[in-house]
């Protein structure tokens, strides 16, 4: 029985970990130029991030680099 409720425990635990996980966000620091959906991508990936996807903001789109953190960063 107490092995039973150990189980739980780490269920719990583990449960929790996965609801505060947040993406960290981040500006493209190499991608210049009007934003295009893959090449955003692939400059994210190359910067050590796992998703890239174009913001638009006012009358351009900007490259926006996002990855799994459990601390979240906003967008400047």
């Amino acid at each position: 029985m107490e092995h039973f409720f150990k189980v739980i425990f780490l269920l719990v635990l583990i449960s929790i970990g996965y609801a505060e996980a947040k993406d960290c966000v981040e500006w493209s620091k190499t991608y210049k130029g009007f934003c295009r959906a893959q090449k955003c991508r692939d400059a994210c990936i190359s910067e050590g991030f796992t998703n890239g996807y174009c913001v638009s903001l006012r009358r351009y789109r900007r490259c926006s680099c996002s990855k799994p953190c459990i601390f979240n960063n906003y967008l400047p």
